[in-house]
């Protein structure tokens, strides 16, 4: 009868199936071996990318600062150690507005707390003030980059270089300017009374001699 197939047809078939299949199969499984094998070069490479970024963070001339979102410092490369004075075992775990002066403080506070409630990828520069062991402060110029991730702020990273010598000699250019200007001023007024002292003897002179 037409439209049936016959048991030997219908193991044909089967057969034909299977063996198609079983062609398939190690196909597919090389496949997957290609794209784990991929996959691991991928990571590998992320690897490397980290580490060559870990080294180029760690041996920076200036000094860099990761803190989270509430300002606790997470990392500290070599110059930021030599900068504040502390180990980085002193200083991770520890919130970098510690080590911040007192005036300094209440703004650092002020703008983590406006980026938790507005996060931005804001980037700004500032003169910024730290306390070092023995007492002494020093002023630094402080590139600050805001971390958000998703729409969430997350952390900063703070670059740091030392300005203390410049700003003390900034400091006393501008009061050695101060000074020259107090002292034009004086000298001006000065030469300006000389003028009129001078104007005066005239005139004195000038009468005496009319009344002679």
């Amino acid at each position: 009868m037409q439209g049936k197939t016959s048991p030997v047809n219908r193991s044909r078939k089967k057969t034909g199936t299977a063996s198609a299949a079983g062609k398939r199969g190690p196909r597919q499984g090389k496949l997957k071996a290609q794209d784990q094998k991929r996959l691991a070069g991928r990571v590998r490479e992320l690897e490397a990318s980290l580490e060559k970024y870990k080294a180029l963070v760690e041996n920076a001339p200036d000094a860099i600062f990761f803190s989270d979102r509430n300002a606790m410092i997470l990392s500290a490369n070599k110059q930021a150690e030599a900068l504040l004075g502390r180990t980085a075992r002193q200083l991770v775990g520890k919130s970098l507005l510690d080590f911040a002066a007192p005036e300094d403080r209440e703004d650092m506070e002020r703008i983590m707390a406006e980026h938790r409630k507005r996060p931005t990828n804001e980037r700004t520069m500032v003169e910024r003030r730290f306390q070092r062991p023995d007492g002494r402060m020093i002023t630094v110029e402080a590139n600050r980059s805001m971390l958000v991730e998703n729409g969430k702020f997350i952390g900063v990273q703070v670059i740091m270089r030392d300005i203390t010598d410049w700003r003390n000699s900034k400091k006393a250019q501008e009061e050695q300017l101060r000074q020259l200007e107090e002292f034009k001023e004086f000298a001006v007024h000065r030469e300006q009374e000389m003028i009129r002292l001078k104007r005066r003897i005239a005139e004195l002179e000038a009468r005496l001699g009319g009344e002679k």
